[in-house]
């Protein structure tokens, strides 16, 4: 069977894996960001990719078009908890800033952060 070619999602670099690979973890030996190997070869595109942090551990991840809107564990294997995978088009929630005070009793910060965090969206 041919190998499967897709590109890094940070660095660009063009790699490659075997078939049986499809699905598992991968890091670039460039610059050493974790991805999924995707399932099928890919051609260069910004929106077949779209990168993320795990709402558990906060660490960068990355995940191809045929893995958008699916669930997977995160790859780092001192998480491996499930992370759901953000379309491009999903928009983080606004984040509103509160000063302390009497208008904001619970001394609030940043209430949308936190919704944004357990989604998994990395702001740009």
């Amino acid at each position: 069977m041919p190998s499967i070619h897709f590109y890094c999602p940070s660095c660009q670099t063009e790699l490659s894996a075997e078939p049986e690979q499809a699905g598992t973890p991968g890091v670039c030996p460039e610059c050493e960001w974790t991805f999924y190997i995707p399932k099928v070869s890919q051609q260069r595109s910004e929106e077949s990719v779209v990168k993320f942090f795990c709402p558990h551990c906060n660490r960068k991840l990355s995940a191809t078009a045929d893995q958008f809107a699916t669930e997977m564990p995160c790859p780092f294997p001192d998480c491996r908890k499930p992370v759901l995978v953000p379309r491009p088009d999903w928009k983080s929630m606004p984040t509103t800033i509160l000063k302390r005070g009497s208008d904001n009793p619970r001394g609030l910060v940043a209430e949308g952060e936190a919704i944004t965090r357990s989604l998994g969206k990395a702001e740009d």
